[in-house]
């Protein structure tokens, strides 16, 4: 049985958490035994009851010997020696952001050799990192496998009852970290579009933050619109998504959103911004819409679209089928190489 360690800084009810909960509970326990460590560790407690079914929690402070190790996560101000009680055949970083501190322990590790593969969750952000100093001729170092997901539960959590009505012509939601980089900015500004187009639209926001300053900030942006509605951090987002017409994320940077691929499982049209992996989840027109980062005037324009489209590119999605056996199997052949 092969034993498998997720190294991460904290588990923060973000994308990169739920994706790791997916692949822990979807790899098979007879083949594998899997840990998982954080150099934050009051932070495991949030998700402990999901995560701590199918990983055992080890102290980084104590020694553990394992096949694999897999850094993961944000990594904010790694400190010296963090992994030096942890004895591995084989390492693998899973990139899943460009934040700083991020890419500075990517870049240490690989200048250190002590990665064999970096794992990218959409093919953008393998070709970007390929362009860096550190990694570039590398291209077999790095694969990408995009991020796991459960269908079917998924599908099954949508079915539960809510107590929201839809408007008439537009019912959204925004399924995200309550920061600015996530787009508020550009939601109000299609939200003023919308409004001065006499559209009856109704927003749904599930997410919190990391601070209650950063929640209240947002909150603040859209306080004179009683159409926005806060429904807090969610447990099961998919039964407010499955009610709706579209998922937003008007984000200035997303390297690959569980929500976007969330929407199009349960057959929801996507509205966001043109950053890069954006373009390999959506194709604008066909099953959603690519607005501008830095041309917000051009919104107004999409307005009338959006309403008039929304069946059809619904329509569009009902063929969609998310293929969760190959991510698996492209995993299981990574591990066992």
């Amino acid at each position: 049985m092969k034993k498998i360690l997720f190294y991460t800084n904290g588990i923060y009810r973000g994308g990169i958490e739920i994706a790791l909960c997916n692949l822990a509970a979807h790899l098979d326990k007879n083949k594998y035994k899997i840990y998982v460590t954080c150099t934050d560790k009051n932070t495991f407690k949030i998700l402990e009851k999901r995560i701590g079914v199918y990983c055992e929690y080890v102290d980084i402070n104590k020694e553990i010997e394992v096949d694999i190790l897999i850094f993961c996560n944000y990594v904010s101000k790694p400190a010296e020696g963090d992994i030096k009680n942890i004895k591995y055949k084989k390492s693998y970083f899973w990139f899943h952001c460009f934040g700083e501190n991020q890419e500075k322990f990517l870049e240490k590790v690989c200048r250190e050799n002590l990665v064999d593969k970096v794992i990218t969750v959409c093919d953008s952000i393998r070709e970007e990192l390929l362009n860096r100093e550190y990694l570039k001729g590398q291209d077999s170092k790095v694969v990408t496998i995009k991020n796991i997901l459960d269908s079917e539960e998924i599908k099954v959590k949508s079915q539960e009852k809510v107590e929201v009505s839809r408007a008439k012509d537009l019912t959204m939601i925004v399924i995200a970290r309550l920061v600015k980089e996530k787009g508020f900015g550009r939601v109000k500004i299609l939200l003023k579009d919308m409004k001065q187009q006499n559209i009856d639209y109704k927003l749904l926001v599930a997410g919190t933050a990391n601070t209650e300053e950063q929640v209240v900030e947002i909150k603040n942006m859209f306080k004179d619109d009683e159409k926005v509605i806060f429904l807090g951090y969610q447990e099961n987002p998919y039964k407010y998504l499955k009610i709706c017409d579209y998922n937003v994320l008007l984000s200035d940077r997303e390297n690959m959103s569980l929500s976007m691929i969330e929407a199009k499982i349960l057959g929801i049209p996507n509205i966001v911004t043109d950053f890069e992996s954006a373009f390999e989840e959506v194709t604008d027109m066909q099953n959603g819409f690519i607005l501008s980062r830095e041309n917000t005037d051009s919104y107004k324009e999409r307005v009338p679209q959006i309403v008039k489209e929304k069946q059809r590119l619904k329509d569009n999605l009902k063929n969609f089928k998310y293929d969760f056996d190959e991510i698996i199997d492209q995993w299981e052949n990574l591990i066992n190489c």
